[in-house]
């Protein structure tokens, strides 16, 4: 409630108002504000893939790799997706695209929903849930109680040689 009362105030002041003059209009705050949508699409898939990678929270030097390369990433989406989607030539022929391509991949998720998913990954999909199962259970099993937060104990068994 509180940051939606924040916007409504900096609204309510106008484009005059000091800190929309001086704070807003700074070049570094325009920039961000023009990336953060593709800011906001790119860093969590980094981040993710960071943390499966790493099997673990990644490191902050990791981290901070992937936020730096999802800045990067959601510079680059805007300049090669974004402007030239909004401000180039031949309107209609990308909107005839955009369309075409809303439907097509529309109709991959609305058919592969109704096939329970792809063959190709239903195939594999009893063997690695398995392991998954098995690498959780040997070494990262956690243990909740009710009415606690969760606390990860590390259950590490030992590998001996026979």
């Amino acid at each position: 409630m509180i940051p939606m009362l924040g916007a409504v105030l900096i609204i309510s002041a106008g484009p005059q108002a000091w800190f929309n003059r001086t704070v807003l209009s700074n070049r570094l705050a325009v920039w961000v504000g023009v990336i953060s949508f593709p800011l906001y699409l790119w860093h969590w898939p980094l981040l993710s893939f960071a943390r499966v990678l790493e099997t673990e929270v990644p490191s902050v030097n990791i981290r901070l790799v992937a936020v730096a390369l999802s800045v990067l990433l959601a510079w680059l989406t805007y300049r090669l997706v974004e402007q030239p989607i909004r401000f180039g030539k031949g309107n209609k022929s990308k909107t005839a695209v955009l369309m075409g391509m809303m439907l097509i991949i529309g109709n991959i998720g609305y058919f592969s929903y109704l096939k329970d998913g792809f063959e190709f990954r239903q195939a594999d999909a009893p063997s690695k849930t398995k392991l998954f199962a098995d690498v959780k259970a040997l070494c990262c099993s956690t243990r909740r109680t009710i009415g606690s937060t969760i606390s990860a104990k590390p259950n590490w068994v030992p590998v001996t040689s026979i």
